[in-house]
């Protein structure tokens, strides 16, 4: 079984078609199945069956940066009574590409500036914009601290 084709959302399988030595009128079929290894919940099972001769299969709309499994399963159909005799399984894993980090850029009042290009780490220096929540959290301390320092200052003029 080969992988190709791996992209962030989609992959390419095929696998060696087997030599059907069967009855006359049996028929060959594969069953196809893709499950994500870490078993997300969200995602489901996905099981293709293919009639001989296919042998490779598309996956669309994966989730990048998910590794997946792939088996494959020869499936004998008999011609007489219709029973699905299955083979061995074959598998293979691999895990879809993450999606790159994009360059995101922020309109401000006069210019457009990319954001990559203000954080940057340059011999141990770091600036970076702060989104509004660490905003909050920088002003919430600074007052906090201030209250403190405050409070410990009245403290001590009463006291004298």
């Amino acid at each position: 079984v080969r992988v190709t084709d791996v992209g962030e959302t989609g992959a390419t399988v095929d696998w060696p078609a087997c030599k059907p030595n069967f009855a006359d009128g049996d028929k060959l079929a594969y069953q196809v199945s893709l499950n994500p290894v870490a078993r997300l919940p969200a995602v489901p099972e996905v099981k293709v069956v293919y009639p001989f001769p296919i042998n490779s299969h598309k996956f669309s709309n994966l989730i990048p940066g998910t590794q997946y499994q792939v088996k494959i399963i020869p499936i004998r159909i008999c011609n007489v009574d219709g029973l699905e005799v299955p083979g061995p399984a074959a598998s293979v894993t691999f895990t879809t590409l993450a999606v790159p980090v994009k360059k995101r850029v922020v309109q401000t009042t006069e210019t457009v500036v990319e954001e990559n290009a203000k954080a940057r780490t340059m011999f141990g220096k770091f600036s970076a914009k702060l989104t509004d929540a660490q905003c909050a959290f920088v002003i919430l301390f600074a007052f906090t601290a201030l209250t403190i320092a405050l409070a410990c200052g009245i403290e001590r003029f009463i006291k004298i």
